[in-house]
C-alpha cells in the first residue's frame, strides 16, 4: 500500500507544468495501473526468494555471477532499461508534439499550422517504427537469438524493396521536401502538375486537390515539377478592361481608379483590399481593342471575389460614362475581290 501511495505521488504532476505540456499528465497516468502490477509482482519475487532462503534452499545462491539466475536477471534488467529508454523517448517526443500543436493553436498562422500538423505526425510515425525495431532487436539479441542474419536479410529485402518501388520512394522524398520547403499546406489554392483547386489533404505519398467545379485530383508528389502557390502572402486581382479605339483611354484610366477608390471605402471589401488600385495604362492594342490593365492588392484568399466585384463595378462606371467596352470575338469582314473581266 506504501508503494500504490508513492507511486500515486511520483505520477501526479503540477498544475504549471501540466499547462506548459498538455496531456502529458493522461499520458503518464496510462502506465500507472501497468507500473503498480509491476511493482507488486516484482515484491512477491522478492518475497518468494527470501522465503526460500530462509527456509534453507540456498535461494541467494541462484543469483552469483554465472549462475542461472544471475544471467536471467541480467537480461531482464536489460531488456527493461531498453523499454525504458524506449518509452521516455517516445512519450518525450509526443509531449513536445502535442506543446507545439496547441501553441500553434492558440497564436500560429493557418498555414504555418497546416503545415506543421502535417509534418508532427509523419516525423512520430517515423520515431515510432524506429524505436520499434531498435526495441525488437535489443529483445531477440537478449533472449540469445543472432539478430545479424536478421539484419543482413532486412538489409537485402530493403535493397530490393527499395529497387522496385522507386516511385512510391520518389513521392515520399519529394513531400517531405515540399512541406519542410513550406511550399504548400492545407487551404492553399494551388496549380500542380497542370491542375488546379484547394489542397485538402497532405499525406505522405499525394496530395489531394478539390477542384472549383467539386472534381478531386489526386496527385502523387513524384508528379510535381512545379508548384504555383495563389494563396500566399498577398495576390492581385487583376482587370485587362478591353475598350474601343474611339475610346479617351485617360477617362478609362480616371474611371478605374475611381472604381478602386470607392471600392476600397466600402465596409464591406476594405477589409479584403491592401493596397490602393493601381492603373498600369494601356497593356497592349489588339483586335479587340485597347487592353487598360489595373490591379489591386487583396488578401491571398480573397482575389477572385475582390476581381468579380471590381469587373463588376467597372462594367457599371463604364455604361454611366458612356465607354463601350469592346465585345469580344469582333468579327472583321473582309469585301470579296472583284470579279474578274
Amino acid at each position: 500500500e506504501a508503494m500504490r501511495r508513492l507511486l500515486d505521488g511520483a505520477f501526479s504532476i503540477s498544475a504549471d507544468f501540466a499547462s506548459r505540456f498538455p496531456g502529458l499528465e493522461a499520458r503518464a497516468n496510462r502506465y500507472l495501473p501497468g507500473l503498480k502490477g509491476l511493482v507488486g509482482v516484482l515484491i512477491a519475487l522478492v518475497t518468494v526468494v527470501v522465503l526460500l532462503e530462509v527456509w534453507g534452499l540456498g535461494a541467494f545462491s541462484w543469483f552469483r555471477y554465472g549462475r542461472g539466475g544471475a544471467r536471467l536477471l541480467g537480461s531482464v534488467m536489460s531488456i527493461s532499461l531498453t523499454l525504458l529508454l524506449a518509452l521516455l523517448v517516445w512519450e518525450a517526443a509526443n509531449a513536445a508534439i502535442a506543446r507545439h500543436l496547441a501553441q500553434l493553436s492558440a497564436n500560429a498562422a493557418t498555414a504555418r499550422s497546416a503545415r506543421v500538423r502535417t509534418l508532427l505526425p509523419m516525423l512520430r510515425t517515423v520515431l515510432g517504427i524506429v524505436v520499434t525495431i531498435f526495441i525488437t532487436l535489443n529483445v531477440l539479441a537478449e533472449i540469445g537469438v543472432n539478430v545479424a542474419p536478421l539484419l543482413a536479410g532486412a538489409g537485402v529485402i530493403g535493397l530490393a524493396v527499395g529497387f522496385g518501388s522507386q516511385t512510391l520512394v520518389r513521392d515520399v522524398i519529394t513531400g517531405v521536401f515540399l512541406l519542410f520547403e513550406d511550399s504548400v499546406a492545407v487551404g492553399d489554392v494551388v496549380t500542380l502538375g497542370g491542375l488546379s483547386g484547394t489542397v485538402e489533404q497532405l499525406s505522405i505519398r499525394s496530395i489531394r486537390l478539390r477542384a472549383v467545379n467539386g472534381d478531386v485530383h489526386i496527385i502523387p508528389f513524384s508528379a510535381v515539377t512545379t508548384v504555383t502557390n495563389q494563396t500566399r502572402d498577398y495576390g492581385y486581382a487583376v482587370i485587362d478592361l478591353v475598350v474601343d479605339y474611339d475610346a479617351d483611354t485617360d477617362l478609362v484610366a480616371s474611371a478605374l481608379s475611381e472604381v478602386g477608390t470607392v471600392m476600397r471605402a466600402d465596409d464591406a471589401w476594405s477589409g479584403s483590399i491592401m493596397a490602393a488600385i493601381e492603373v498600369m495604362g494601356v497593356e497592349r492594342m489588339s483586335d479587340m481593342g485597347v487592353v487598360v490593365r489595373a490591379r489591386m492588392k487583396t488578401e491571398p484568399a480573397r482575389r477572385w471575389a475582390v476581381s468579380r466585384e471590381l469587373n463588376r463595378r467597372v462594367k457599371l462606371r463604364c455604361g454611366e460614362l458612356g465607354i463601350m467596352i469592346s465585345p469580344p470575338g469582333k468579327v472583321v469582314q473582309v469585301p470579296p475581290p472583284p470579279p474578274a473581266v
